[in-house]
């Protein structure tokens, strides 16, 4: 049932307006990977929960995940707890979101989206995901105003951002494509985490 919204009165309208600005309000990964095989319908899945690419030793469960998930919190030293999200969204990996804290800062939420696949896959795109929380948690990466911040200093304004992201989603080519996504993995945040994984 649909409801109309009284945004006036929304308690979530200030953060409503400042991602409304995003072409697209996450972050997303692109990797270089072997072809594997995913099974996207449920009837596909294996009986005990697990996923896989096809080669019988490279398989993920939930519980493999959130093994994986405690252990990279360890190794980064988070301080809160992170969960994991399993999407179906054939466009992304995996993304992390924004949250406006209460300095009026936003950092990475504590929550990552991921698509499963394959054993190291999945765990690549984690480890991608949790560095960009670990970033935020050491203000080393947030959005503060327009601009988007590394170590401090404001590095690309927002809107700039969503034209390289509207331009890797957008290509027409694989030369406008590569293009984007060059300048895409080129920005610091994207390199740290690219190092991680």
């Amino acid at each position: 049932m649909k409801t109309l919204l009284d945004l006036e009165n929304w308690n979530r309208k200030e953060h409503f307006l400042f991602f409304k600005q995003f072409e697209e309000p996450f972050f997303f990964l692109i990797v270089k990977k072997k072809k594997l095989k995913f099974y996207d319908d449920s009837q596909e899945r294996a009986s005990d929960g697990k996923w896989t690419d096809g080669n019988s030793g490279n398989e993920i469960s939930d519980v493999d995940i959130q093994s994986h998930v405690s252990d990279v919190k360890s190794k980064l030293g988070l301080k809160k707890e992170v969960t994991v999200k399993i999407g179906t969204d054939k466009n992304f990996r995996g993304n992390v979101v924004f949250d406006k804290g209460d300095d009026g800062v936003y950092r990475m939420a504590h929550n990552i989206s991921i698509k499963k696949g394959g054993k190291e896959d999945t765990q690549r795109i984690i480890n991608h995901e949790m560095r960009h929380i670990w970033q935020s948690e050491n203000d080393k990466f947030y959005i503060k105003g327009d601009e988007m911040f590394w170590d401090g200093k404001p590095h690309i304004k927002v809107k700039d951002y969503n034209k390289i992201q509207k331009g890797i989603k957008n290509a027409k080519d694989k030369q406008t494509f590569e293009k984007y996504k060059k300048l895409y993995n080129e920005l610091p945040w994207e390199e740290d985490a690219i190092a991680y994984e």
